[in-house]
């Protein structure tokens, strides 16, 4: 694992680190089962805000798949 001076995740300092090093574990890279699994079943498109979107592979997914989505992240 990377050594990192900022310890406190409530800072900027913290995860600007990490991205800047491409220390993500959180990031698998994809697209969830999961949200796959829903898209595929849903009726028709929702308008959708993925907050804390990350890499945006989601919201890539979402627009791909004719939805009207949104994304936030800090």
């Amino acid at each position: 694992m990377p050594e990192f001076a900022s310890r406190d995740p409530r800072t900027p300092g913290f995860w600007d680190e990490r991205f800047e090093q491409g220390f993500t574990p959180w990031d698998r890279g994809g697209v969830p089962q999961g949200l796959r699994d829903f898209v595929a079943r849903a009726p028709a498109p929702l308008a959708t805000l993925i907050p804390g979107c990350g890499s945006g592979y989601e919201l890539a997914f979402l627009c791909a798949a004719g939805w009207d989505a949104g994304a936030v992240d800090f």
